[in-house]
Protein backbone atom coordinates (compact mmCIF):
# COMPACT_ATOMS: atom_id res chain seq x y z
CA UNK A 1 0.00 0.00 0.00
CA UNK A 2 1.08 3.55 -0.94
CA UNK A 3 1.78 6.14 1.99
CA UNK A 4 0.68 9.18 0.30
CA UNK A 5 0.41 10.84 3.90
CA UNK A 6 -1.23 10.40 7.43
CA UNK A 7 -4.96 11.00 7.74
CA UNK A 8 -6.08 12.90 10.42
CA UNK A 9 -8.79 14.16 11.70
CA UNK A 10 -7.25 17.84 11.28
CA UNK A 11 -5.98 17.62 8.44
CA UNK A 12 -8.52 15.69 6.46
CA UNK A 13 -5.83 13.38 3.95
CA UNK A 14 -3.62 16.51 3.45
CA UNK A 15 0.05 15.34 3.92
CA UNK A 16 2.01 18.24 6.06
CA UNK A 17 5.15 20.34 5.91
CA UNK A 18 6.75 17.76 7.40
CA UNK A 19 5.89 14.85 5.12
CA UNK A 20 6.51 16.94 2.23
CA UNK A 21 10.29 17.50 2.95
CA UNK A 22 10.74 13.51 2.85
CA UNK A 23 13.38 12.89 0.64
CA UNK A 24 13.18 12.24 -3.25
CA UNK A 25 13.86 8.52 -2.85
CA UNK A 26 10.39 7.84 -0.79
CA UNK A 27 8.83 9.57 -3.37
CA UNK A 28 10.77 6.60 -6.20
CA UNK A 29 9.83 4.18 -3.81
CA UNK A 30 5.99 4.87 -3.74
CA UNK A 31 6.40 5.44 -7.37
CA UNK A 32 7.33 2.16 -7.56
CA UNK A 33 4.54 0.16 -5.59
CA UNK A 34 1.69 2.29 -7.18
CA UNK A 35 -0.28 -0.78 -8.99
CA UNK A 36 -0.25 -0.11 -12.77
CA UNK A 37 -3.19 0.77 -15.11
CA UNK A 38 -5.28 -1.97 -15.99
CA UNK A 39 -6.37 0.30 -18.95
CA UNK A 40 -5.07 -1.30 -22.21
CA UNK A 41 -5.47 2.78 -23.02
CA UNK A 42 -3.01 4.10 -20.76
CA UNK A 43 0.13 1.51 -22.68
CA UNK A 44 -0.65 2.89 -26.07
CA UNK A 45 1.47 6.03 -27.34
CA UNK A 46 -0.48 9.38 -27.19
CA UNK A 47 -1.73 9.72 -30.63
CA UNK A 48 -3.37 6.07 -30.46
CA UNK A 49 -4.54 6.46 -26.42
CA UNK A 50 -6.26 9.89 -27.65
CA UNK A 51 -8.56 8.24 -30.63
CA UNK A 52 -9.34 5.49 -27.87
CA UNK A 53 -10.68 7.80 -25.64
CA UNK A 54 -12.07 9.77 -28.19
CA UNK A 55 -13.96 6.81 -29.21
CA UNK A 56 -14.72 5.98 -25.66
CA UNK A 57 -16.28 9.71 -25.13
CA UNK A 58 -18.82 9.16 -28.69
CA UNK A 59 -19.78 5.66 -27.23
CA UNK A 60 -20.99 7.55 -24.15
CA UNK A 61 -22.85 9.88 -25.65
CA UNK A 62 -24.18 7.56 -27.99
CA UNK A 63 -25.33 5.51 -24.87
CA UNK A 64 -26.71 8.66 -23.32
CA UNK A 65 -28.91 9.45 -26.91
CA UNK A 66 -30.31 5.94 -26.39
CA UNK A 67 -31.43 6.85 -22.76
CA UNK A 68 -33.08 9.99 -24.08
CA UNK A 69 -34.82 8.61 -26.44
CA UNK A 70 -35.75 6.05 -23.98
CA UNK A 71 -37.51 8.15 -21.79
CA UNK A 72 -39.66 9.04 -24.94
CA UNK A 73 -40.45 6.26 -25.63
CA UNK A 74 -41.57 5.00 -22.64
CA UNK A 75 -43.96 8.19 -21.99
CA UNK A 76 -45.51 7.11 -25.74
CA UNK A 77 -46.16 3.96 -24.82
CA UNK A 78 -47.99 5.45 -21.52
CA UNK A 79 -50.05 7.67 -23.57
CA UNK A 80 -50.94 5.05 -26.00
CA UNK A 81 -52.08 2.89 -23.27
CA UNK A 82 -53.91 5.35 -21.69
CA UNK A 83 -55.81 6.02 -24.52
CA UNK A 84 -56.62 2.34 -25.41
CA UNK A 85 -58.13 1.43 -21.65
CA UNK A 86 -60.04 4.87 -22.29
CA UNK A 87 -61.58 3.70 -25.20
CA UNK A 88 -62.24 0.00 -23.93
CA UNK A 89 -64.28 2.30 -20.76
CA UNK A 90 -65.88 3.79 -23.10
CA UNK A 91 -67.50 0.46 -25.09
CA UNK A 92 -67.92 -0.37 -21.85
CA UNK A 93 -70.45 2.42 -21.22
CA UNK A 94 -72.01 1.79 -24.56
CA UNK A 95 -70.59 4.64 -25.82
CA UNK A 96 -71.16 3.96 -30.42
CA UNK A 97 -68.06 4.24 -32.53
CA UNK A 98 -69.33 7.16 -33.87
CA UNK A 99 -69.60 8.97 -31.14
CA UNK A 100 -67.96 12.50 -30.92
CA UNK A 101 -65.98 11.53 -27.90
CA UNK A 102 -65.10 8.23 -29.07
CA UNK A 103 -64.31 9.72 -32.10
CA UNK A 104 -61.97 12.12 -30.23
CA UNK A 105 -59.95 8.74 -28.78
CA UNK A 106 -59.83 7.40 -32.07
CA UNK A 107 -57.87 9.78 -33.54
CA UNK A 108 -55.96 10.79 -30.42
CA UNK A 109 -55.03 6.94 -29.93
CA UNK A 110 -54.09 6.91 -33.87
CA UNK A 111 -51.90 9.87 -33.32
CA UNK A 112 -50.33 8.65 -30.44
CA UNK A 113 -49.76 5.32 -31.77
CA UNK A 114 -47.85 7.45 -34.97
CA UNK A 115 -45.60 8.42 -32.38
CA UNK A 116 -45.29 5.59 -30.59
CA UNK A 117 -43.57 4.20 -33.86
CA UNK A 118 -42.09 7.87 -34.80
CA UNK A 119 -40.09 6.82 -31.47
CA UNK A 120 -39.77 3.22 -31.52
CA UNK A 121 -37.76 3.75 -34.74
CA UNK A 122 -35.58 6.59 -33.69
CA UNK A 123 -35.14 4.65 -30.34
CA UNK A 124 -34.16 1.44 -32.82
CA UNK A 125 -31.38 3.79 -34.96
CA UNK A 126 -29.60 5.33 -32.24
CA UNK A 127 -30.15 1.73 -29.88
CA UNK A 128 -28.07 0.13 -33.20
CA UNK A 129 -25.91 2.96 -33.40
CA UNK A 130 -24.36 2.63 -29.67
CA UNK A 131 -24.33 -1.48 -30.07
CA UNK A 132 -22.11 -0.85 -33.12
CA UNK A 133 -20.35 1.53 -31.54
CA UNK A 134 -19.29 -1.09 -28.72
CA UNK A 135 -18.75 -4.04 -31.12
CA UNK A 136 -15.78 -1.44 -32.84
CA UNK A 137 -14.37 -0.76 -29.57
CA UNK A 138 -14.67 -4.26 -27.89
CA UNK A 139 -13.05 -5.59 -30.93
CA UNK A 140 -9.96 -2.73 -30.18
CA UNK A 141 -9.31 -3.67 -26.85
CA UNK A 142 -9.17 -7.30 -27.34
CA UNK A 143 -6.76 -6.57 -30.34
CA UNK A 144 -4.86 -4.35 -28.31
CA UNK A 145 -5.03 -7.00 -25.18
CA UNK A 146 -3.42 -9.37 -27.25
CA UNK A 147 -0.67 -7.14 -29.06
CA UNK A 148 0.28 -4.67 -26.33
CA UNK A 149 3.37 -5.80 -25.99
CA UNK A 150 4.75 -4.44 -29.37
CA UNK A 151 2.38 -1.08 -30.00
CA UNK A 152 3.90 0.19 -33.42
CA UNK A 153 2.71 4.19 -34.51
CA UNK A 154 2.16 4.06 -38.41
CA UNK A 155 3.60 7.04 -40.38
CA UNK A 156 0.96 9.75 -41.18
CA UNK A 157 -1.48 8.63 -43.80
CA UNK A 158 -2.05 11.26 -46.62
CA UNK A 159 -5.20 11.24 -47.92
CA UNK A 160 -6.56 13.81 -50.16
CA UNK A 161 -10.39 14.02 -51.32
CA UNK A 162 -10.66 13.71 -55.02
CA UNK A 163 -11.55 17.73 -56.44
CA UNK A 164 -15.38 17.47 -57.19
CA UNK A 165 -15.90 14.56 -55.41
CA UNK A 166 -18.44 14.87 -52.33
CA UNK A 167 -17.36 13.54 -48.99
CA UNK A 168 -20.38 11.11 -48.57
CA UNK A 169 -19.46 9.89 -52.30
CA UNK A 170 -15.95 9.21 -51.87
CA UNK A 171 -16.96 6.75 -48.50
CA UNK A 172 -19.24 5.30 -50.52
CA UNK A 173 -17.16 4.68 -53.35
CA UNK A 174 -14.08 3.62 -50.46
CA UNK A 175 -16.22 1.32 -48.74
CA UNK A 176 -17.33 -0.92 -52.10
CA UNK A 177 -13.38 -1.17 -52.41
CA UNK A 178 -12.93 -2.77 -49.72
CA UNK A 179 -15.82 -5.34 -49.95
CA UNK A 180 -14.37 -5.81 -52.92
CA UNK A 181 -10.76 -6.91 -51.88
CA UNK A 182 -12.48 -8.45 -49.29
CA UNK A 183 -14.16 -10.87 -51.68
CA UNK A 184 -10.42 -10.85 -53.37
CA UNK A 185 -9.09 -12.19 -50.38
CA UNK A 186 -11.80 -15.18 -49.62
CA UNK A 187 -11.10 -16.14 -53.03
CA UNK A 188 -7.15 -16.55 -52.67
CA UNK A 189 -7.52 -17.88 -49.50
CA UNK A 190 -9.76 -20.49 -51.36
CA UNK A 191 -8.60 -20.87 -54.35
CA UNK A 192 -7.37 -24.53 -54.86
CA UNK A 193 -3.63 -26.46 -56.06
CA UNK A 194 -2.69 -26.51 -59.12
CA UNK A 195 -2.92 -29.61 -60.99
CA UNK A 196 0.88 -30.45 -61.22
CA UNK A 197 1.15 -29.39 -57.97
CA UNK A 198 -1.65 -32.02 -56.63
CA UNK A 199 0.13 -34.42 -58.57
CA UNK A 200 3.51 -34.42 -57.13
CA UNK A 201 1.86 -34.01 -53.42
CA UNK A 202 -0.56 -37.57 -54.44
CA UNK A 203 2.50 -39.41 -55.04
CA UNK A 204 4.61 -38.23 -52.46
CA UNK A 205 1.52 -39.66 -50.13
CA UNK A 206 0.94 -42.82 -52.02
CA UNK A 207 5.01 -43.25 -51.46
CA UNK A 208 4.45 -42.73 -47.71
CA UNK A 209 1.93 -45.07 -47.94
CA UNK A 210 3.63 -48.14 -49.74
CA UNK A 211 6.32 -47.55 -47.58
CA UNK A 212 4.21 -47.95 -44.61
CA UNK A 213 2.78 -51.70 -45.79
CA UNK A 214 5.88 -53.06 -47.60
CA UNK A 215 6.13 -56.57 -46.45
CA UNK A 216 9.20 -57.39 -43.97
CA UNK A 217 10.70 -60.40 -45.79
CA UNK A 218 14.25 -60.36 -43.29
CA UNK A 219 12.74 -63.52 -41.46
CA UNK A 220 12.27 -65.33 -44.34
CA UNK A 221 15.79 -64.77 -45.56
CA UNK A 222 17.39 -65.20 -41.84
CA UNK A 223 15.51 -68.92 -41.80
CA UNK A 224 13.81 -67.18 -38.55
CA UNK A 225 10.18 -67.84 -40.01
CA UNK A 226 7.80 -66.05 -42.66
CA UNK A 227 7.97 -62.77 -44.36
CA UNK A 228 5.47 -60.24 -41.97
CA UNK A 229 2.64 -58.08 -42.69
CA UNK A 230 2.52 -54.54 -41.58
CA UNK A 231 0.56 -53.57 -39.42
CA UNK A 232 -1.74 -50.79 -37.97
CA UNK A 233 -1.63 -51.82 -34.44
CA UNK A 234 -4.13 -53.83 -32.06
CA UNK A 235 -7.36 -54.59 -30.73
CA UNK A 236 -8.42 -56.08 -27.59
CA UNK A 237 -10.31 -59.27 -28.78
CA UNK A 238 -12.50 -61.66 -26.68
CA UNK A 239 -13.18 -65.35 -27.70
CA UNK A 240 -14.83 -68.00 -25.11
CA UNK A 241 -14.21 -65.90 -22.48
CA UNK A 242 -10.25 -65.23 -23.35
CA UNK A 243 -8.98 -62.23 -24.12
CA UNK A 244 -6.62 -61.35 -26.48
CA UNK A 245 -4.66 -58.65 -28.83
CA UNK A 246 -5.30 -59.14 -33.06
CA UNK A 247 -2.98 -57.43 -34.80
CA UNK A 248 -4.56 -55.22 -37.78
CA UNK A 249 -2.57 -55.31 -41.14
CA UNK A 250 -2.15 -52.24 -42.73
CA UNK A 251 -4.30 -53.56 -45.99
CA UNK A 252 -4.05 -49.45 -47.43
CA UNK A 253 -0.62 -49.35 -47.45
CA UNK A 254 -0.21 -53.43 -48.92
CA UNK A 255 -2.70 -52.35 -51.74
CA UNK A 256 -0.18 -49.56 -52.42
CA UNK A 257 3.08 -51.08 -51.95
CA UNK A 258 1.79 -53.81 -54.46
CA UNK A 259 -0.18 -51.19 -57.30
CA UNK A 260 2.01 -48.60 -56.52
CA UNK A 261 2.17 -47.45 -60.38
CA UNK A 262 -1.12 -48.05 -60.85
CA UNK A 263 -2.67 -46.31 -57.79
CA UNK A 264 -0.22 -43.17 -58.68
CA UNK A 265 -1.60 -43.34 -62.59
CA UNK A 266 -5.47 -43.46 -61.00
CA UNK A 267 -4.83 -40.42 -58.92
CA UNK A 268 -3.79 -38.53 -61.80
CA UNK A 269 -6.63 -39.05 -63.70
CA UNK A 270 -8.71 -38.02 -60.69
CA UNK A 271 -7.01 -35.27 -60.23
CA UNK A 272 -7.17 -33.98 -64.01
CA UNK A 273 -11.37 -34.83 -63.54
CA UNK A 274 -11.62 -32.23 -60.61
CA UNK A 275 -8.74 -29.56 -60.79
CA UNK A 276 -9.41 -26.15 -62.26
CA UNK A 277 -6.14 -24.80 -62.94
CA UNK A 278 -7.72 -21.54 -64.22
CA UNK A 279 -8.26 -20.48 -60.55
CA UNK A 280 -5.91 -22.40 -59.42
CA UNK A 281 -2.54 -20.69 -57.11
CA UNK A 282 0.53 -22.08 -55.97
CA UNK A 283 1.55 -21.88 -52.56
CA UNK A 284 3.83 -19.22 -53.54
CA UNK A 285 1.79 -17.25 -55.88
CA UNK A 286 -0.95 -17.60 -53.17
CA UNK A 287 1.52 -15.68 -50.21
CA UNK A 288 2.24 -12.87 -52.26
CA UNK A 289 -1.17 -12.06 -53.81
CA UNK A 290 -2.69 -12.27 -50.24
CA UNK A 291 0.25 -9.97 -49.02
CA UNK A 292 -0.39 -7.34 -51.88
CA UNK A 293 -4.21 -7.69 -51.02
CA UNK A 294 -3.54 -7.05 -47.28
CA UNK A 295 -1.80 -3.96 -47.82
CA UNK A 296 -4.50 -2.58 -50.71
CA UNK A 297 -7.07 -3.60 -48.00
CA UNK A 298 -5.21 -1.68 -44.45
CA UNK A 299 -4.37 1.21 -47.30
CA UNK A 300 -8.52 1.68 -48.47
CA UNK A 301 -9.45 1.41 -44.67
CA UNK A 302 -6.84 4.12 -43.58
CA UNK A 303 -8.55 6.21 -46.22
CA UNK A 304 -12.15 5.20 -45.16
CA UNK A 305 -10.98 6.54 -41.49
CA UNK A 306 -9.53 9.96 -42.97
CA UNK A 307 -12.36 10.16 -44.66
CA UNK A 308 -14.86 9.75 -41.07
CA UNK A 309 -12.23 12.51 -39.78
CA UNK A 310 -13.06 15.13 -42.22
CA UNK A 311 -17.09 14.27 -42.34
CA UNK A 312 -16.48 14.95 -38.09
CA UNK A 313 -14.49 17.90 -38.61
CA UNK A 314 -17.12 19.14 -40.43
CA UNK A 315 -19.74 18.45 -38.05
CA UNK A 316 -21.14 15.49 -39.55
CA UNK A 317 -21.80 11.55 -37.97
CA UNK A 318 -20.85 8.71 -39.69
CA UNK A 319 -21.05 5.17 -38.19
CA UNK A 320 -17.74 3.32 -38.32
CA UNK A 321 -17.99 -0.60 -39.28
CA UNK A 322 -17.75 -2.63 -36.30
CA UNK A 323 -15.38 -5.04 -38.01
CA UNK A 324 -12.68 -2.09 -38.89
CA UNK A 325 -8.96 -2.67 -38.80
CA UNK A 326 -7.74 -1.32 -35.34
CA UNK A 327 -4.68 -0.57 -36.70
CA UNK A 328 -6.79 1.89 -39.21
CA UNK A 329 -8.83 3.37 -36.64
CA UNK A 330 -5.50 3.89 -34.25
CA UNK A 331 -3.05 4.71 -36.60
CA UNK A 332 -1.07 1.47 -35.94
CA UNK A 333 1.67 -0.14 -38.01
CA UNK A 334 1.16 -2.25 -40.86
CA UNK A 335 3.99 -4.15 -39.28
CA UNK A 336 1.87 -5.27 -36.42
CA UNK A 337 -0.33 -8.61 -36.90
CA UNK A 338 -3.42 -8.09 -38.57
CA UNK A 339 -7.16 -8.62 -36.38
CA UNK A 340 -8.81 -11.59 -36.48
CA UNK A 341 -12.60 -11.00 -38.25
CA UNK A 342 -15.26 -13.41 -38.64
CA UNK A 343 -15.78 -15.03 -41.34
CA UNK A 344 -12.16 -14.40 -42.66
Amino acid sequence: MVRLGVITQDNMGIPTPQEHASDDQKYWESRATFPPSHDIADRLPDSARARLIGLREELKGARWMVSAVFEDLQVAREKRDHLETAIKELSKFGYAENHARMVVERKSLAEAQGELKRIGEKYAERSGRAQSFQALIGNIERYLQGHSEKIVIALPHAFTLPQGVPLQEALDGKRREIQDLRKKILATKNAPIPAADAKRMAREWVERLAESGRIDVAPLLERRGTPVLAVLGSIEAFSHGTRSQREIPNAAGLIAWIHRKALIAALDVEIDLHADDGRALSDANQKTQLLELKKDMLRAERDEESLIEMATAQGGQIERRPDADPRAILGLSGEMPEARRVGS
